[in-house]
């Protein structure tokens, strides 16, 4: 600031030429005049730039309720500067920035009232601190010496966003401000403070969320564990229940196997009695021909003896005792005939008895036959089931061990998130 040469000085050195001074005073007036348009606002800047940074505090020091985030607003940060017009001289810039000794910079504005360009302080007082600075450019523009291509962002924008868009700039604009507009019209601007300030902010809200973050996940985590362990218990009664199943289905098979063979017995012993009793129908047929020729043989016997009666009663005296032979044949061939008659009778009465009791026979043997089949099919349904439960206690085994391993991991996993938060904390 020594090579500086003050406004004071350059100010003589334009009206020292002029005896009366009345050029250097002019001079002045306009300088005085155009401050005083330019820094009116400068004071309340100042004030409202110190309660801004005295309000600024870190975001996890705030009361934000759980799951929501603050709104950082780039309108916080931002700190008022003059702003000149284009066609004002270097020597008057000069005179602003005398007179707004906090502000880093001026602000360039086109004829619209729009931010057009960046007049940074150092570099403008680099510029203007040669020996022959006030011959050479105190007369030209200041807007000459501004950046055209400064950084400018509207007020809405992502803070983050801005960081990386400053972080982005080249070495010569890097330490330079940022413009902060808001409809077109100069808002403020940002020092490599205040972003750094802004960055910090944004971390402490990123750690903030992060740590919400670890805490919902403790919670989300713990409730995970719980309904694994209540699923692993599931499982485990599940697979027990299962099996008790499978020992119920393992008795019922059994005894169905026992129902089984009984029917296959049934079956057996039906169908030998089915065969005993169409031998009998065969026997009673056969006994009911012997019974005819027994009958025939009676009537043969009945009419010999009628003959031999005629025959005696021709022999007169000598034949008496054969006539009463010949009776008694006859008589017992009669009785003879009454007996077959009466065998018959009954062999009939037997054969119809036996060929109703063969009709039954083979309508059980079907029933059985067919009650078999059922409880073979029933057998094969209990197999089946039987496998069906086995495969899903293997299966309620399997989520059983997965639910375990699943807490376990769960367990594991709330522990580190308690000890980051824990670190986070420290």
């Amino acid at each position: 600031m020594q090579l500086l040469i003050s406004v004071e000085e350059n100010l003589d050195r334009i009206g020292g030429s002029e005896a009366d001074g009345e050029t250097g005073q002019a001079a002045k007036d306009n300088i005085l005049l155009r401050q005083k348009e330019i820094g009116q606002n400068d004071q309340v800047s100042r004030k409202k730039r110190e309660v801004a940074q005295t309000e600024t505090v870190s975001f996890s020091e705030k009361d934000v309720p759980s799951g929501q985030s603050s709104v950082i607003s780039l309108t916080d940060y931002c700190l008022s500067v003059p702003e000149i017009e284009q066609q004002l001289g270097c020597f008057e810039a000069l005179a602003v920035f005398r007179d707004n000794p906090t502000a880093p910079c001026l602000v360039v504005k086109d004829g619209e009232g729009s931010p057009a360009g960046l007049l940074m302080r150092d570099a403008f007082h680099r510029q203007l601190s040669g020996r022959f600075a006030a011959e050479l450019f105190y007369a030209h523009p200041a807007s000459r010496f501004a950046d055209k291509e400064a950084l400018m962002v509207d007020c809405k924008a992502s803070p983050s966003e801005l960081i990386g868009r400053a972080l982005r700039r080249t070495e010569e604009r890097f330490y330079d401000c940022v413009i902060v507009t808001e409809d077109g019209r100069l808002k403020g601007v940002l020092t490599v403070r205040d972003l750094m300030v802004l960055s910090g902010r944004l971390q402490d809200r990123a750690e903030q969320e992060r740590r919400l973050a670890v805490e919902g996940s403790c919670v989300h985590v713990g409730e995970m564990e719980s309904v694994l362990q209540e699923a692993a218990s599931a499982a485990e009664t599940a697979r027990a229940e299962c099996s008790r199943m499978e020992q119920w289905i393992t008795a019922g098979s059994g005894k169905l196997e026992h129902v089984h063979n009984s029917y296959l017995r049934v079956e057996d012993r039906m169908a030998e009695q089915r065969s005993q009793v169409e031998e009998l129908l065969q026997n009673v047929s056969g006994i009911a021909s012997l019974t005819e020729e027994i009958g025939g043989i009676a009537g043969t016997s009945e009419l010999l003896a009628l003959n031999a009666s005629i025959e005696a009663a021709h022999a007169g005296v000598h034949g008496q005792g054969f006539q009463v032979v010949a009776g008694e044949v006859r008589s017992l061939a009669h009785h003879t005939r009454r007996l077959t008659a009466s065998i018959s009778s009954l062999l009939g009465r037997i054969g119809d008895l036996a060929a109703r009791t063969a009709e039954l026979t083979g309508a059980a043997t079907g029933d059985i036959s067919g009650s078999a089949e059922e409880v073979a099919a029933a057998k094969k349904l209990f197999s089946s089931l039987q496998s069906a439960v086995s495969t899903v206690e293997q299966a309620d085994e399997t989520a059983c061990r997965l639910a375990k391993q699943s807490v376990d991991r769960a367990l594991e996993v709330k522990s580190r998130l308690k000890a980051m938060s824990d670190f986070t904390e420290r």
